[in-house]
């Protein structure tokens, strides 16, 4: 169970900054 929980972290925090990057980076793009 720990490990799941440690897993799913990870992949919030990803996910978390895949989307701040986005909205970083479109500015950005444009």
């Amino acid at each position: 169970m720990g490990r799941e929980g440690w897993f799913q972290r990870i992949v919030s925090r990803l996910t978390r900054a895949a989307e701040i990057s986005r909205t970083l980076v479109r500015p950005l793009a444009i």
